[in-house]
């Protein structure tokens, strides 16, 4: 049974075999805190949380290829940096949190969105760029809402070194949705350009299988910045059984640090 989870290069990475049901997630957002003299105490926390990845590999042999990837990723020995992408979480919204649900100066006051039957999102500033790694011959939607006149461009899309591609606002008028997909020849990074101050709701979501998508382009899912670069830490072993002519019957588990800047491709 296929994992759903890869790593290495962003493009080329490869699926790890052997994971076990059950991977846990944790996250760690930086805070600290200031107690007055009146007793009330005042905490400031970053805009967002790094995530950590337990993963428990095949009880008493995983496959030799996982083994190695993640030991070489632990050594350092993997050319530029490590990714990690989570396929459960690239069929909600590939996209950093930021990007999909943008600060703005005005904090939300219970107000419901007609059009996506969710809290009212601030509208994605004009002129904002993330960029997400994107795999060869996968399937991608790239989806949103906008009040934009019909043919308005609403900002573009471009894969590696080709030329970036117009997103025109849909037929109709007022609040309404819009979509385009994308399907890379090759592995490369593509860079998302909204140009236009009427478009909220991104999502960017992978395709399940060919060109099927886990729900509709008229859903939203928070960003999960997927894939993202991480810190492979040295693969931990128990030994459960030594063989009296052969190797010995191990555990193992490992863990990722999410790292960097999500939404940036260096």
């Amino acid at each position: 049974m296929k994992s759903g989870l890869w790593l290495g290069p962003y493009a080329a990475m490869v699926e790890l075999d052997g994971v076990q049901a059950g991977v846990a997630t944790t996250t760690e957002r930086p805070t600290s805190s200031r107690m007055a003299l009146s007793g009330a105490q005042f905490i400031r926390q970053a805009p967002r949380a790094a995530r950590q990845w337990e993963l428990s590999l095949a009880p008493w042999g995983a496959p030799d290829s996982t083994i190695a990837l993640l030991h070489m990723a632990a050594q350092g020995r993997i050319d530029g940096d490590v990714w990690f992408l989570d396929e459960s979480l690239a069929r909600e919204n590939m996209l950093p949190p930021e990007f999909t649900a943008p600060r703005s100066a005005s904090s939300w006051q219970g107000s419901m969105d007609a059009t996506t039957g969710l809290p009212a999102m601030p509208n994605v500033p004009a002129g904002q760029v993330v960029q997400v790694p994107v795999r060869a011959g996968v399937q991608y939607r790239l989806s949103g809402v906008t009040t934009s006149a019909s043919g308005t461009v609403l900002g573009t899309t471009k894969l590696g070194t080709a030329a970036a591609v117009n997103v025109v606002a849909p037929s109709g008028s007022g609040s309404r949705w819009w979509s385009v997909v994308l399907t890379p020849a090759s592995s490369v990074v593509l860079a998302v350009t909204i140009t236009a101050s009427t478009v909220r709701n991104l999502r960017l979501v992978q395709a399940v299988s060919g060109s099927t998508f886990a729900d509709a382009a008229t859903t939203w899912q928070p960003g999960q910045g997927m894939p993202c670069r991480v810190q492979v830490l040295d693969p931990q072993r128990t030994l459960q059984l030594l063989l009296e002519s052969g190797h010995g019957r191990s555990d193992r588990s490992v863990v990722l640090r999410e790292v960097g800047v999500s939404g940036v491709v260096a």
